[in-house]
């Protein structure tokens, strides 16, 4: 496999989630209740949402093409996420299904890497 890189995909302040990434946006909603921050990354094809409010930072990789594979989510962990384990969930097709029917727009495979805030 070639080297994995992360780009930062330029998006304008004003933009929101919703308007960009609708799907993702309602996935983001029903497993992570706020956000504070967010920033859009790719590696690949995936789409990388990093996500962060004051007690989680929750990182979601969408690919609309392929199933995501364990380097990817591995490499985006070690870039993106603090030392220590962060929970992975695999989105159930039902509830990516949801979604994708709403906003006309499907997904491949959608990995959501959470790991809790410990102040």
């Amino acid at each position: 496999m070639a080297k994995l890189r992360l780009f930062e995909t330029p998006i304008q302040a004003k933009v929101k989630l919703k308007t960009m990434f609708p799907v993702l946006d309602e996935i983001l909603r029903e497993y992570c209740k706020t956000v504070t921050y967010w920033k859009v990354y790719t590696v690949n094809h995936t789409t990388v949402i990093f996500v962060k409010n004051n007690v989680e930072t929750v990182v979601l990789l969408a690919n609309p093409k392929v199933k995501i594979n364990e380097a990817e989510v591995d490499f985006v962990k070690e870039k993106l996420l603090a030392e220590g384990d962060a929970d992975k969930l695999h989105i159930p097709h039902e509830v990516r299904e949801k979604y994708e029917k709403q906003h006309d727009k499907q997904y491949k495979d959608i990995v959501l890497l959470k790991q809790y805030t410990l102040d």
